[in-house]
């Protein structure tokens, strides 16, 4: 609960939003090659957008209540990790997306350009898909093709040539079985609506 990552800097990329917020912020090495990403990204003519970076304790446990009112448990667990399970705490891990779908964090970015040009490119730079589609059973998490995390570019490189997740890479077992639910939606990171970038 009390943990805070070292080392972390304000990203320079744009945000879903305008205001200053913790989810603006990665881990110095992370922050550096998703600053290249989203450069790359930029000189094909493509639009990403950063939505949520790191997560404080306190901030992932509001979000996951928050989806706890809003749905069951179990579709919950599919999206939202609970407080001090997250993945962005750690600085490492960071949701995109892009204008075309109004910076919203569903599966349809994976169909967009911005969607395909990173699950093609991200390994390039250190990142990967760390919830990849057909593959919940085995991180645990539902398909978000929204969701990158930083592993550097060898190992990175590694797990997209080979097709593998952490959990296979490093040959772990999720604890809790994970069910079929219908699609989540847009509640994994709320923010206020009126801060949204123009379109």
């Amino acid at each position: 609960a009390d943990y805070v990552p070292t080392d972390m800097v304000m990203l320079s990329i744009p945000f879903d939003s305008t205001t200053y917020s913790e989810k603006k912020y990665l881990k110095r090495e992370a922050a550096e090659a998703l600053e290249k990403m989203f450069a790359k990204a930029s000189e094909k003519g493509l639009s990403l957008i950063g939505v949520s970076g790191y997560r404080s304790y306190e901030r992932q446990q509001a979000i996951y209540n928050h989806n706890l009112r809003s749905d069951r448990e179990t579709l919950t667990s599919l999206y939202s990790a609970i407080p001090g399970c997250s993945e962005h705490q750690s600085g490492f891990a960071i949701d995109v997306s892009c204008k075309g779908i109004y910076c919203r964090l569903e599966e349809e970015f994976a169909a967009t350009a911005e969607g395909i040009w990173v699950a093609k490119n991200a390994h390039k730079f250190g990142y990967i898909l760390r919830y990849p589609e057909d593959k919940s059973e085995i991180t645990g998490y539902a398909y978000e093709p929204w969701h990158i995390r930083y592993v550097g570019k060898k190992l990175a490189k590694h797990l997209y040539k080979n097709n593998l997740t952490l959990e296979e890479y490093y040959g772990y077992v999720p604890s809790s079985a994970v069910t079929e639910e219908a699609h989540y939606g847009n509640a994994i990171d709320v923010e206020d609506s009126s801060h949204f970038i123009e379109q």
